[in-house]
C-alpha cells in the first residue's frame, strides 16, 4: 500500500500518486521512474467508490505499455502470402517493417499482415509464437474476428498443425491470418 500526500492509501503497486508524476487524462501515458505505460483508474480502498472522488483524491495506477512491446514476427519465420495472382505461397519473413506496418518476405516485400498466413507444416519451436496478433475466420460470427496466438499444436504423422488462440482452440491454419496491432 503507498501512502498518499492526503493521507489515503491505494492498492496499486506502481502508484503515481506519490508525486512522482503528474496526473493524467485516462488512458494517457506517462513515465514513471523511466517506464513507459498507460495510466488508467483501477482501484480505491478507502472513500466513495464514485469516478469523480477518486479522481479528486489522485489515484491512478501504471499499467505497463504493450505497444513497444508488440509481439512480431521474428525474420526466418516460416508463413504462406496470399497472393491474388498465386494463391497461397510458402515465403519467410525477412523483416518487419515499423514504418508502415508490413513484412518484408522472401516472395514480397511490404506484404500486408492480412496477407499473412501461418504455414502448418512446422515444429513446435518454429510456430509463431504466443501473443501474435491475428484474426480468426469464424464460421459461427461468420466474419474475421479479432484473435490471439496461446499456442501452436505441432501435427503428427504428416498432418497440419493447428493453434489455440484465445477466441478458438485448434484453429486451423487456413482460417488464421495476421492482422495490425
Amino acid at each position: 500500500l503507498a501512502k498518499t500526500s492526503r493521507g489515503s492509501f491505494c492498492l496499486s503497486c506502481l502508484c503515481c500518486c506519490n508525486g512522482r508524476a503528474s496526473r493524467q487524462q485516462d488512458g494517457a501515458e506517462l513515465l514513471l521512474d523511466g517506464t513507459k505505460g498507460d495510466t488508467t483508474l483501477i482501484g480505491f480502498e478507502f472513500g466513495s467508490h464514485n469516478e469523480n472522488d477518486k479522481q479528486a483524491a489522485g489515484f491512478r495506477t501504471m499499467i505497463p505499455s504493450t505497444l513497444d512491446s508488440e509481439p512480431i514476427l521474428e525474420p526466418g519465420t516460416k508463413c504462406r502470402y496470399s497472393s491474388k495472382k498465386q494463391s497461397l505461397m510458402n515465403a519467410v519473413v525477412k523483416a518487419y517493417n515499423a514504418s508502415d506496418g508490413t513484412y518484408d518476405l522472401d516472395v514480397r516485400p511490404h506484404a500486408r499482415p492480412e496477407n499473412i498466413v501461418p504455414a502448418g507444416d512446422v515444429s513446435l519451436s518454429r510456430a509463431w509464437p504466443e501473443g501474435i496478433l491475428v484474426e480468426y475466420q469464424s464460421s459461427s460470427a461468420g466474419h474475421w474476428i479479432a484473435a490471439v496466438v496461446r499456442s501452436y499444436n505441432e501435427g503428427l504423422a504428416n498432418k497440419v498443425g493447428t493453434y489455440n488462440l484465445d477466441v478458438r482452440e485448434h484453429a486451423s491454419v487456413d482460417r488464421i491470418r495476421l492482422r495490425r496491432g
